[in-house]
């Protein structure tokens, strides 16, 4: 995966220096020996940056040697114009400057504050080198993840687990059994533990640095800020929304010559913003999609681009692509999300290196449906599993869980779990319980569930499995645009999941009204379309169409852009890849015999192929 690693030592210590092997390291975050990467080396820091195979210029290592400040990023970020004034005027800077360049710049002005000037999905490392000060810090929904290791001479980071573990800082491996308890249970790890002990993830809106002499993980921002903001007005609501959403939609667009890959599929968050992309730029959306042959997500948006006259790319999953190109790409995407996604999620790995020959970014709705979809559980439920929402509604209480997670098929899985293990699983229960304790309502935690955890763990593993290939932008996902969201009358966390069923009917309907308008005002063709609902978006402005809704979502319940034909075969594919898996990992997880493949056993199943892999490698 592209991304940043480095060491850095805590003290400036003249007895001892940083020689470690950062270029092994860096080659851990490489799909590619043609993708471009920059290096440096002292006494005190090693450092490196790797970008995507689909960009030719490394704009994200910058050495000011005027200010000797050293900036490796990982990901893409944005300076509001004012800041970027205040700070040419500051420095007396050249005009054409990039917001890249600036940011050596913005650090010297902010120090530990320097995530508060910036916006977009970053993770940034910040050395000087006169006084070997450092900051590694990331953006406040911390989207891209980074792992790092501590002790008291040292930081090692790495946007990859295996950047870490090349580094030789690590004296013994050991896979960590609560972790992995938490990804099957949870479907994604809720603390910031790893795989593997002493190695953790930032945090979002977090920095760790030696300025101060504190080298604790401290955050900078915290998402409730954004719960006391008085609501404004309806329609002013709906006009901040729509204009906030149009400026990051803006702030993704690539320079005017290059082509935009856009996800469009049978649902209504991409075809958002595809509406505000047309007709202005048509000529330059190359939009995609996958599935089966006949499923919605393919025939969907074939209709629409025939309609409009647009590029369009659909990957089709047939017996050719679980017979020829899934196995090889399954292996990849266990090993390029550091065994966070599992073989179900091949085809997004497959697809954007395809996609990396036509542009080096995408533009996605991902997240849109959480921000739309008001209320508690009205959120995605993929993302929120059953497990978090038990755990949420009842006050993070440990005896639930625990009695739960031994009925579970989690627990099936692992080996071994004894009183160790459930102290561990108690004490992260409780931290969760301790942050989560003054949270005002259960609105509130699940707000900041989403955007503080599942946004990250989920979306964002998601992302970094195959940014070696290209950025993924979704303007959902935008820091300027969501803090003023949660001004309007949308904002989710204004509403209590445990309204009764009527409030909940019109929550969603206002969700559905809202997808509706803004595709009206911006490009209304895309409202007369078919979708994935089985009904178009105009259905919610008629009579005749709101019965038609009605009879969908409540009677019927059809949905006819769900495509899971592809599980089946996937599953039997990736069974015949880890029949020669065998060795450590059979002590740690019992999936040798699986014949029912639900989502914990997928998750199982691509576990034991990563730390298959690890084992090989580094044991």
């Amino acid at each position: 995966m592209a991304g940043i690693c480095g060491i850095a030592y805590i003290k400036k210590n003249k007895s001892e220096k940083a020689m470690f092997p950062i270029e092994k390291m860096a080659d851990k975050l490489k799909y590619s020996a043609n993708q471009q990467s920059e290096v440096y080396k002292e006494e005190y820091a090693v450092l490196a940056n790797v970008i995507p195979v689909s960009k030719k210029n490394n704009d994200r290592f910058i050495f000011n040697k005027e200010l000797g400040i050293i900036c490796a990023i990982d990901g893409y970020m944005h300076v509001d114009h004012e800041v970027i004034k205040r700070v040419k005027n500051l420095y007396v800077l050249e005009e054409n400057l990039s917001e890249y360049e600036l940011l050596p710049y913005l650090y010297k002005s902010y120090k530990e504050e320097l995530s508060l000037h910036l916006t977009g999905s970053y993770n940034v490392f910040v050395y000087e080198v006169t006084t070997s000060k450092w900051l590694l810090t990331n953006d406040r929904f911390g989207y891209y993840p980074l792992y790092y290791f501590k002790d008291n001479e040292k930081l090692v980071f790495g946007s990859k687990i295996e950047c870490i573990l090349a580094s030789d800082t690590l004296t013994k491996i050991e896979f960590d059994r609560v972790s992995i308890a938490e990804h099957l249970y949870f479907r994604y790890i809720l603390s910031e533990h790893t795989y593997i002990n002493k190695i953790k993830s930032l945090p979002n809106a977090s920095y760790i640095t030696n300025i101060s002499g504190d080298i604790e993980v401290n955050k900078y921002w915290d998402i409730r800020e954004l719960f006391d903001e008085p609501t404004i007005k309806d329609k002013e609501s709906f006009e901040l929304f729509d204009s906030s959403l149009k400026e990051a939609i803006i702030r993704c667009l690539p320079p005017v010559d290059e082509t935009i890959n856009l996800s469009l599929t049978g649902g209504w968050d991409c075809r958002t913003v595809l509406a505000y992309l047309l007709p202005d730029h048509r000529d330059k959306v190359n939009l995609y999609s996958y599935g089966t042959e006949n499923s919605g997500d393919v025939s969907i948006p074939l209709y629409i681009s025939q309609k409009e006259s647009m590029q369009y790319m659909p990957f089709v999953f047939d017996d050719n692509y679980y017979n020829n190109i899934f196995p090889m790409y399954a292996e990849k995407n266990s090993l390029l999300s550091s065994g966070t996604r599992n073989y179900q999620l091949t085809h997004y790995v497959y697809i954007m290196e395809f996609l990396s020959n036509y542009s080096d970014q995408i533009i996605t709705g991902i997240f849109g449906d959480d921000i739309f979809k008001g209320g508690g559980r009205l959120g995605t439920m993929g993302t929120l599993s059953p497990n978090i929402q038990n755990l949420i509604e009842n006050d993070f209480s440990y005896e639930m869980m625990i009695d739960h997670f031994y009925m579970s098929e989690a627990s099936k899985v692992l080996d071994s779990l004894d009183s160790t293990f459930k102290e561990k699983f108690a004490s992260r229960i409780e931290e969760l319980r301790n942050y989560y304790q003054d949270f005002a309502t259960y609105s509130e935690r699940y707000t900041s569930f989403r955007v503080e955890r599942s946004l990250r763990k989920h979306f964002g593993n998601e992302a970094n499995s195959y940014n070696d290939f290209v950025y993924c932008y979704s303007p959902f996902i935008d820091y300027e645009f969501y803090k003023n969201y949660s001004r309007t009358k949308f904002a989710t966390f204004r509403y209590d999941f445990e309204c009764n069923t009527f409030k909940r009917s019109k929550l969603r309907l206002r969700s559905l009204n809202l997808y509706t308008d803004l595709v009206l005002k911006h490009y209304k063709p895309l409202a007369y379309y078919p979708s994935g609902k089985g009904y178009k978006m105009a259905d919610t402005k008629r009579v005749p169409g709101m019965i038609k809704i009605y009879y969908k979502k409540f009677i019927n319940k059809e949905d006819i852009g769900t495509d899971k034909n592809y599980i089946v075969s996937s599953d039997n594919q990736f069974k015949k890849i880890l029949k020669s898996e065998r060795a450590y990992i059979d002590d740690l997880l019992n999936v040798d015999d699986i014949d029912r493949y639900d989502t914990v056993n997928a998750d199982a199943l691509s576990l034991k192929y990563w730390i298959g892999h690890i084992c090989r490698q580094y044991l």
